[in-house]
């Protein structure tokens, strides 16, 4: 199911004095929630990219594989946090466990579009070859991790030019040698 479906019989609760926090790997979902509301009167979105490694054990039952960290901020950069949003951000930000920070929208975009790569990368060769995700970067597995990477940073670098917000910083971060390399460190959740 959709976000947007999850999200459609609360639609009478929810007004642009609402905080909604997306916590799902991917992209869109934001955009197909925002339909929902009238211009002007969506509420406050905040996202929390997560790369605590974790795999389900059972029916409700999740093992935590590895450490690693949250970066929560708001989805877009004119948004004026209200005060339930940024205690919201608090609350997240004083749980030790969750080794959370605030990010600006820019930074937060980044963050989620290598998430997006690392599970592009993983999750098919995951299941493909029925392995962990360490196994990904074994050395068998490196010219499919890299023709993934590569796909990967040419879409999001012609997508992002298109938007006009590609710089040079963003273009080296997201190329296919800075998102290679952050596959091989295992940074953005894609090995533990």
């Amino acid at each position: 199911p959709s976000t947007a479906a999850a999200i459609t019989p609360l639609l009478s609760r929810l007004s642009g004095e609402s905080t909604l926090l997306f916590t799902q790997n991917g992209v869109g979902a934001v955009e197909e929630v925002s339909a929902l509301f009238p211009a002007g009167a969506q509420p406050t979105y905040l996202s929390a990219i997560v790369t605590h490694g974790v795999f389900s054990t059972g029916l409700f039952s999740v093992t935590h594989a590895g450490v690693a960290d949250l970066k929560i901020g708001p989805v877009s950069p004119d948004t004026a946090l209200s005060a339930s949003s940024r205690w919201l951000i608090d609350t997240i930000l004083s749980s030790e466990p969750l080794a959370a920070t605030e990010v600006g929208a820019d930074e937060l975009l980044k963050v989620t579009l290598e998430k997006l790569v690392a599970n592009a990368i993983i999750n098919p060769l995951t299941a493909l070859f029925r392995i962990p995700n360490g196994a990904v970067l074994s050395p068998p597995l490196t010219p499919l991790r890299h023709a993934l990477v590569s796909e990967t940073s040419s879409v999001i670098l012609a997508h992002l030019s298109t938007l006009g917000t590609l710089d040079a910083e963003t273009a080296e971060r997201l190329s296919v040698h800075g998102l290679g390399e952050m596959v091989e460190r295992g940074d953005g959740g894609a090995v533990y």
